[in-house]
C-alpha cells in the first residue's frame, strides 16, 4: 500500500498591478496611505481650535470699537443738548 502525502504550497498567484506582474516589496507601495479617524479628529479640532480663537480675537476687537464709538455718540449728544 503507498502511503498518501498531503502537500501544502505556498501562494503561487503573484500580484498583479494593471494586469502586470509586481515585485512582492512593491505590493505594499502601490497602497495609498489614508488618513485614520484619528488623524481626521485630531486634523478638524485643530482647525475648530484655530477658528475660536479667531473669532475671540475679532469679538474683542469689535468689542473695542464699539465701545469708542458709543463714547464718541454719547460726547456728540452731550454737545447738541448742552
Amino acid at each position: 500500500m503507498s502511503e498518501e502525502t498531503t502537500k501544502v504550497n505556498g501562494l503561487t498567484t503573484p500580484a498583479l498591478a494593471d494586469g502586470e506582474f509586481m515585485d512582492a516589496k512593491d505590493e505594499f507601495l502601490a497602497e495609498e496611505k489614508k488618513p485614520s479617524a484619528l488623524d481626521i479628529a485630531t486634523n478638524i479640532e485643530t482647525k475648530v481650535k484655530s477658528l475660536f480663537e479667531q473669532v475671540e480675537k475679532d469679538d474683542e476687537e469689535v468689542n473695542r470699537r464699539l465701545t469708542k464709538l458709543t463714547k464718541m455718540v454719547e460726547e456728540l449728544h452731550k454737545s447738541l443738548t448742552s
